[in-house]
């Protein structure tokens, strides 16, 4: 028997699998674990996506998201959890936890931090490109 906790399903949305949001959607699901969902797509559709996606946390569903773009996780994310190599780096509101020190010690590549639009948007821009 089912505890009451699992009684909404978890959806599990991999680039590698035909599953989709709206099958999560449709099912009543209370959480989607997704698994760089954007790491295929286009610009374009990679904002649809994270839109779609966005919209769905406002509505109260509970998104896992992993991703390899500190962008992504400025523009979307509520909570920011960093994990390399097993370990735990970092874990809060992606404009305190995402820093230029974080980036160059994850990444191994230096950036800056700029903040757009009185601080709405963040991004990370690499310093050999601005030095160019």
């Amino acid at each position: 028997m089912r505890s009451s906790a699992w009684a909404s399903p978890i959806w599990v949305i991999a680039p590698t699998r035909r599953y989709r949001a709206e099958n999560a959607i449709a099912q009543n699901a209370r959480t989607i674990i997704m698994d760089e969902p954007t790491s295929a797509l286009d610009y374009g559709n990679t904002v649809r996506v994270l839109s779609t996606v966005r919209q769905l946390a406002r509505e109260g569903m509970s998104i896992v998201q992993s991703t390899h773009q500190p962008d992504q996780a400025f523009l979307y994310a509520d909570q920011t959890l960093v994990i390399n190599d097993g370990r735990v780096h970092a874990f809060g509101n992606p404009k305190d936890v995402i820093t230029k020190e974080l980036v160059s010690t994850i990444y191994d590549v230096d950036v800056e931090v700029n903040s757009l639009y009185g601080d709405k948007v963040r991004v990370c821009v690499p310093v050999r490109e601005i030095e160019r």
